[in-house]
């Protein structure tokens, strides 16, 4: 996990290079955030409507442990 956040942060820090335009900066950065919020909520999506939602199978919904760990192993592949 860590050696993928350094692949993606340290190209990703290194935007006055990518960019030396303050405007250009901005749209990267402006990228940058659209597309990590939308993850974000697509995960959750992901999360709770095929994992942890309430069920008769799983009737604590999101308080059960055990989903999270198959939503581990699903979201590994």
């Amino acid at each position: 996990m860590r050696v993928s956040v350094a692949a993606y942060e340290i190209p990703s820090r290194a935007r006055p290079e990518l960019a030396p335009d303050y405007d250009q900066r901005t749209s990267l950065l402006a990228f940058r955030w659209f597309f990590g919020i939308g993850a974000i909520g697509l995960i959750s999506v992901v999360l709770y409507t095929s994992t942890c939602g309430r069920t008769r199978a799983n009737p604590l919904g999101a308080l059960n442990r055990d989903r999270y760990a198959a939503f581990g192993r699903w979201w590994r592949w």
